[in-house]
């Protein structure tokens, strides 16, 4: 609120909960939505994959579904994928060749 200079509501809901998404985007006029909400603990995420798998996967299709019922066609997603040192070492087919250009 400080940055942005005025109010703002502030819900606190899962992505996965898909009624209380409803209710949001129904409340509120909703142009774009910035999506933070991933899991990204690499050793627990090995650990329990089912657990990333649906808070990661399954809560961001149930934002983009309550976002395409409402008309809402902009977002920004914030990756939280981890990259670390010994993981690169170790599998050197995941290294990514080539330039990216906007």
């Amino acid at each position: 609120r400080k940055i942005a200079g005025k109010d703002f509501a502030f819900y606190n809901a899962s992505a996965l909960d898909d009624f209380a998404l409803e209710c949001i985007f129904s409340e509120e006029h909703i142009s774009a939505v910035i999506h933070l909400a991933g899991y990204k603990a690499v050793g627990e995420s090995v650990e329990k994959p089912l657990k990333y798998y649906e808070n990661n996967i399954g809560g961001t299709i149930t934002l983009c579904d309550v976002m395409r019922s409402h008309g809402v066609k902009n977002i920004i997603f914030s990756s939280s994928a981890t990259v670390t040192n010994s993981l690169y070492h170790s599998s050197p087919n995941l290294r990514i060749k080539g330039s990216f250009k906007n």
